[in-house]
């Protein structure tokens, strides 16, 4: 298999965020620099992708607010909840960030 460099404007990035684990200052740190620079590409029409739907329990309505129409704000709800239901199905909480590095 070959490939080929080839130009492409900054609206085709689709940048992907997985949390390798968290400390106490990655909330200050890693995370404010990570939302800085999503902002910055969505306004060039760039994406971005969160991998983790547990690090986004508590977050919900920052995310929501941003939901470029109902459609995706209403999807965006359905998983959110359906990954809840099924913490609580197995008797795990989900009303806090789930990484250990976050409770130091």
């Amino acid at each position: 298999m070959t490939f080929k460099r080839e130009s492409a404007g900054i609206d085709k990035l689709i940048v992907g965020y997985k949390c390798g684990g968290s400390d106490a200052f990655s909330g200050i740190t890693a995370n404010a620099l990570c939302g800085k620079l999503t902002d910055r590409l969505i306004s060039y029409g760039s994406s971005a992708i969160l991998m983790e739907v547990p690090e986004m329990f508590g977050t919900e309505h920052f995310l929501m607010k941003r939901s470029v129409d109902r459609e995706i704000f209403n999807s965006s709800v359905n998983m959110i909840n359906d990954f809840k239901k099924y913490f609580f199905s197995h008797n795990q909480q989900c009303y806090e960030n789930l990484s250990p590095g976050n409770h130091d």
